[in-house]
């Protein structure tokens, strides 16, 4: 009889603690998404942000974003990082970081895999558009001129200065430049110069009469062209409507307006190639979830962003969802769908 009992209560045993292993079990799984990946949610996460140059624009957006996510997601850490435009899809790909930011040009490209990118990039997804916009420019302290194609038929010895070799803006402006049928070496056998430097040298060697055209590609209010015009009388050189609407078909580009009169010297709209700022994550490691409380956060908390950085003052919820360059992240694309709804 006490052996019968030994055994019962042997086994009673036994069930109460398989019950409570499946029961542990369960209650510690985590949701999945639709990619079958663990689903981070409101547990703490560790994150990269690769942005842009450090003091720019986009480093302290990213830093205020990642704040964002550590104030909001208790416990989470999140490293802001030094990046580029051109080369955080690819960062961000191959997931040495889980969030970046990029352009829109770069974004078309790397998602359709054109060169640069050697192969399509179909695991990185947009988290919004900032809009924050930009637009390619030609500034010139000689006023000779009243426009880019006067000077290129001139075959005007112009000192060009502009950003290093293969970041988004030299690309943009050396497709502008062949649409023309100009290229670097015709500039140099004209008795010019090409110097790729950074937009604060760029401005120093126009201040100093060592440069007399300066491309690039402003926001509004960009302080090295404020600086630039500020400090000596330029002239923003017009590009051909022709020419800025083939190259924008040709590449899948965006176009539109700087506003007249945001720098001095500018007096009227200046149509031109333009640029727009993606937030974007890593659709593998990034979960729905965590995708959709970053995207919520970042909407939610537009004027927190605002008061880090006044590029993002154009910010627009209502167009966030639109010219991602990129599909957007699935759970950011929840996000938006009921926003929308509302």
């Amino acid at each position: 009889m006490n052996n019968r009992k030994a055994i019962l209560t042997k086994c009673l045993m036994v069930g109460l603690i398989a019950i409570l292993l499946l029961t542990l079990s369960g209650g510690c799984a985590k949701p999945e998404n639709e990619n079958g990946d663990e689903n981070v949610g409101n547990d703490p996460v560790s994150l990269t942000i690769r942005t842009a140059a450090i003091g720019g624009n986009m480093h302290i957006i990213g830093g205020a974003l990642g704040k964002l996510i550590e104030m909001n997601i208790p416990g989470s850490t999140t490293t802001v990082e030094p990046g580029g435009s051109g080369s955080n899809p690819i960062t961000v790909s191959s997931g040495d970081a889980e969030i970046g930011t990029t352009m829109y040009s770069n974004a078309v490209q790397a998602f359709d895999g054109v060169p640069p990118y050697e192969e399509p990039i179909k695991n990185v997804g947009a988290i919004a558009n900032l809009n924050i916009r930009q637009w390619i420019c030609f500034v010139t302290t000689n006023k000779n001129f009243s426009s880019l194609r006067e000077m290129i038929e001139a075959k005007y010895p112009m000192k060009l200065v502009l950003g290093q070799p293969g970041s988004t803006s030299e690309v943009l402006i050396a497709w502008i430049l062949e649409a023309y049928g100009v290229d670097y070496d015709v500039i140099k056998s004209w008795g010019g110069s090409v110097t790729h430097v950074s937009p604060a040298d760029s401005v120093n060697l126009m201040k100093d009469g060592h440069a007399d055209v300066f491309a690039t590609i402003p926001s509004l209010q960009l302080p090295a062209v404020v600086d630039l015009c500020m400090a000596r009388d330029v002239k923003f050189l017009p590009i051909d409507k022709e020419i800025v609407d083939k190259v924008a078909e040709d590449k899948g580009l965006l176009t539109g307006s700087l506003p007249a009169k945001t720098y001095k010297g500018q007096e009227e709209d200046y149509y031109s190639l333009m640029e727009t700022q993606i937030i974007i994550a890593n659709t593998d490691i990034v979960s729905d979830e965590l995708a959709y409380e970053i995207t919520k956060l970042l909407v939610e908390n537009a004027d927190y962003m605002k008061n880090a950085h006044s590029d993002m003052n154009t910010f627009d919820p209502k167009i966030a969802s639109t010219n991602t360059g990129f599909p957007l992240h699935p759970g950011s694309a929840a996000y938006f769908e009921e926003l929308d709804a509302k």
